[in-house]
Order: C-alpha cells, then sequence, then structure tokens
C-alpha cells in the first residue's frame, strides 16, 4: 500500500552507459562525456566516431549537405539507407596568418554513422565523399541559440577563446568545429555549438573506447 502511495520508482540509469542528450532528440550521435563544467563552457571527452564527410567550398555549404544525403539516402556501394543522425558537423582549418576567423584553409562537412554500420562502413559512390575515424578527443564547447549566421560563430569562438585564455585552458588555435542539432523548419529552441580542441590530449584508451560506454552526461 505504501508503494501506492509513493508510486512506483523509476529505475536510476546505469552510470556506465552513454544516455542520449535531449538534444540529441532521439537521434544516434557521437558518445561523450563531461569532465567538468564552467560559467559559459564545459569540456566534454568524446569517444571514437565515424563520420561521413565532404569537402565544402565557402559559398557552398548546401551542395556539399545533399552529397552527404546522397550517401545516407542510398548512394553507397552496399545502397544502404541510412538514419540523420546529429550532428551536423562543419570543421574549420585557419590559415596561421588568420586574425578572426576568416582566412579559411579548409572546410570539411560531415554526418555521424552510427555504430551499428561497423566495421563495414558502406562506402560512398560520390568520389568527393569520403570516411573519416575520430579519435578519442577532449574539448571545449560552448553553445548558443537561434539561427546560426557566419558572424555569430566568429564572435562565440571569439568569446570563447577569450573565456578560455583567462582561465589559461590551452586550445588548438588554427582549427574549430561547429555543430548544428536542429533541422531548417524549427523556429525554437535551437541549438547550436563551438568546439575548440584542446592542446593537451591526455591518454584516453583506458578511459573511452568506441565499445565502451561513458558515463551519463548531462544536459
Amino acid at each position: 500500500m505504501l508503494s501506492w502511495f509513493k508510486g512506483e520508482e523509476k529505475p536510476k540509469p546505469d552510470p556506465k552507459k552513454f544516455h542520449k542528450p535531449d538534444f540529441y532528440h532521439g537521434s544516434d550521435g557521437p558518445e561523450f562525456r563531461i569532465i567538468e563544467s564552467f560559467e559559459g563552457y564545459e569540456v566534454r571527452q568524446y569517444a571514437r566516431s565515424q563520420w561521413v564527410s565532404t569537402k565544402a567550398d565557402p559559398g557552398e555549404i548546401m551542395s556539399a549537405f545533399w552529397r552527404l544525403y546522397g550517401y545516407i539516402n542510398g548512394k553507397n556501394d552496399q545502397s544502404k539507407k541510412m538514419s540523420m543522425n546529429l550532428p551536423v558537423r562543419v570543421h574549420i582549418t585557419l590559415n596561421e596568418n588568420d586574425t578572426d576567423g576568416s582566412n579559411v584553409k579548409s572546410c570539411i562537412m560531415s554526418f555521424y554513422i552510427s555504430s551499428e554500420f561497423l566495421p563495414e562502413i558502406p562506402k560512398p559512390n560520390d568520389q568527393a565523399v569520403f570516411i573519416e575515424k575520430d579519435n578519442s578527443k577532449v574539448v571545449y564547447v560552448c553553445h548558443f541559440p537561434g539561427f546560426a549566421k557566419e558572424k555569430d560563430w566568429k564572435d562565440t569562438r571569439k568569446g570563447l577563446r577569450q573565456t578560455l585564455d583567462k582561465d589559461c585552458k590551452r586550445y588548438a588555435t588554427f582549427e574549430y568545429y561547429s555543430m548544428g542539432y536542429d533541422p531548417p523548419y524549427k523556429l525554437w529552441g535551437r541549438r547550436n555549438e563551438m568546439v575548440l580542441v584542446a592542446s593537451h590530449q591526455p591518454d584516453l584508451t583506458d578511459i573511452v573506447d568506441e565499445d565502451e560506454k561513458v558515463n551519463e552526461v548531462s544536459q
């Protein structure tokens, strides 16, 4: 009778398993755990992951998107159709004389590939599309809402760099990742993330592996 008044107890989540954050919207995405949280950013440790990627020339971002969409829609050597996972990631590498994030050396857009397709990831039919495998890494992440424009990314990167400099955190200067989690028709509650890679990467082989689940993440 007492349990009736108290209600059924919900099972506690297993801390050894990765639990998708709400901003994944139920989709698959790279596994991570939060090492530390600070005002304005958090330190994440990502597990090894796999991505389908293509070069994205300035002004041709949508062309890159549709090349990747073609791959997950069956334009691969197994004619496999895959779910649209999150996030849509863009890796920007800057020239060494860059001062404000405008002098772009290379731009690569990527979709996350679910681990269910390991180890035989379908090969792209389009020669402009390729498979990338990321090692485990530690990164600094901050997020902001709304429809992100180029100025928003630049301002957010500048602000994150200033905060990290103040906190004496070292990071890769001439690269960053931008990550989006929402379809274009979503008007409210959008999430965009700016990611800087930590300069010092500890030996993570005993902490996170592609076959090992990491601790529960907070939102």
